[in-house]
């Protein structure tokens, strides 16, 4: 479906306990484009997302979506809870607070869990991940990106996450919470949690993050072209300029989708 870029506004699904919950309950091999949703209030169980609960193949491109979006048990995302099977989430903004009231893993600003060959290229997130009883797999970007059918060239390509985080019970992640087997590119994320080098990947389980990691504010923000080294840091090496719009120094990059500002 084609979107054209409307906007729906104070979307409210409760069900708490509903596997599959979002605006699109289950995609099989579906396409979803060119969509906002601003101000949402989703509640579901497992498989949780603003915008599809459960993704299997397909491809989701060119969304945002603020409010709030709780999982009452595992497996929740703000834009997709649970990308299987190829599926391909791209140039994709969440602004949600999402939390996991009731499960113990599989919290994402953007994805709870890929796997199957799923993958996130060119998105971000800035909204905000609570989970008072999570105990592993907590990311700003992806909870787990779960190597259990093989992993693409790249699981997780030119992303970022500023959002502030909130899991007392383990480590939460900057960008991924759980990164098993797969590769990680050029993805980046903001020191919100503690000074540790693995910032922006709690547990790579075999996985290999490949250039990116943790910035400053200032550091993810400098940038006005892909690669520029300023505060101290080179950032975006690689990030394509007819995606991203880098604005002005003391901007972080926004997807050109998006129009001549940040939202």
């Amino acid at each position: 479906r084609d979107g054209e870029y409307f906007a729906v506004r104070g979307l409210q699904l409760s069900l708490s306990g509903v596997s599959g919950t979002g605006l699109v309950g289950v995609a099989n091999g579906a396409t979803v484009q060119r969509l906002q949703l601003i101000d949402v209030v989703v509640l579901g169980g497992q498989n949780t997302g603003a915008v599809i609960g459960s993704m299997t193949g397909g491809t989701l491109s060119e969304v945002y979506v603020s409010g709030a979006v709780t999982s009452s048990t595992s497996q929740v995302g703000g834009v997709v809870g649970s990308a299987r099977s190829a599926a391909l989430l791209e140039r994709a903004h969440s602004a949600a607070s999402v939390t996991m009231s009731g499960g113990t893993l599989n919290a994402g600003g953007m994805v709870g869990i890929l796997r199957s060959q799923a993958r996130i290229v060119d998105s971000y997130f800035t909204g905000s991940v609570s989970a008072p009883l999570a105990t592993v797999k907590v990311g700003g970007v992806v909870g787990h990106v779960f190597n259990d059918a093989g992993c693409p060239a790249s699981s997780v390509e030119h992303v970022y996450g500023t959002g502030a985080l909130s899991a007392p019970g383990t480590s939460p992640a900057g960008a991924i919470g759980q990164l098993q087997g797969c590769t990680a590119v050029e993805s980046y994320c903001l020191d919100t949690v503690d000074s540790a080098p693995s910032e922006c990947r709690q547990d790579t389980s075999g996985g290999t993050f490949s250039g990116g990691g943790q910035r400053t504010a200032a550091q993810l923000a400098c940038p006005q072209s892909a690669g520029e080294n300023c505060s101290g840091a080179t950032s975006y090496v690689g990030w394509d300029g007819a995606v991203w719009n880098f604005g002005s120094a003391g901007q972080a990059p926004w997807l050109r989708w998006q129009g001549s500002a940040p939202p």
